[in-house]
């Protein structure tokens, strides 16, 4: 996950309570740099479209990992922007702890049986 230090440790704390493994990248630069050495460890990105750097360098990397973009910005204004950038999914803030995990239940799941 790539995001801010006190909204990540948040969301880390919930998704480890439900089971998920998370590393926490504070911004774009270190993120790809894991992702692009060992792109077998990760399973899905979930990034905070708030911070600095292109947000869109993941998936010029043309790596097959789900990305999930988190971000505050007006919905319509958001689709365009996350799925432009080659999103998987994108979820609105404030977050909605059963949409985010609906979001990485799906994409988890269909990574699994491709």
């Amino acid at each position: 996950m790539v995001s801010s230090s006190a909204f990540s440790d948040s969301i880390k704390t919930e998704l480890e309570k439900k089971r998920y493994e998370v590393e926490v990248a504070y911004d774009n630069k270190k993120a790809l740099e894991r992702v692009v050495n060992a792109p077998d460890d990760y399973g899905l990105i979930l990034m905070d479209w708030t911070l600095p750097g292109d947000n869109g360098d993941i998936r010029k990397q043309k790596l097959s990992v789900p990305v999930v973009y988190l971000t505050g910005n007006n919905i319509s204004e958001a689709a365009v922007y996350a799925f432009k950038a080659g999103a998987d999914d994108f979820v609105c803030k404030p977050l909605s702890l059963a949409n985010l995990l609906g979001s990485l239940n799906v994409l988890l799941n269909g990574a699994s049986k491709r």
